[in-house]
């Protein structure tokens, strides 16, 4: 689930409009208002392109659901490979700096 609050937050402290924003981040500015009220949730494109406009990480955005792991392996569908998912299209890294997906 996408964290619009903290998107929202952002906005203000940086004092940024809607449609500032929208031109910013090359995203139509009824979605971006979208986004913020919490109507819809962003794909991951739409969230690569807020992490890029705002240098915020996906992490910071998105709030996962329950435990990301059972017994220290990542399932099929489980919340952690679909964030591992929106962390490779936002540009995201692993701790080591090595990029998702090798």
């Amino acid at each position: 689930m996408f964290n619009c609050e903290k998107l929202l937050n952002w906005l203000d402290e940086k004092g940024i409009t809607q449609y500032r924003f929208a031109r910013m981040s090359g995203i139509e500015q009824s979605t971006v208002s979208r986004i913020i009220s919490g109507l819809i949730d962003p794909g991951a494109r739409t969230i690569a392109r807020i992490c890029q406009a705002t240098r915020l990480s996906p992490d910071e955005l998105i709030i996962l659901p329950g435990p990301l792991r059972k017994g220290g392996e990542e399932k099929e569908g489980s919340p952690c490979l679909c964030r591992r998912a929106l962390v490779t299209a936002a540009g995201g890294r692993k701790k080591g700096g090595e990029p998702y997906g090798n």
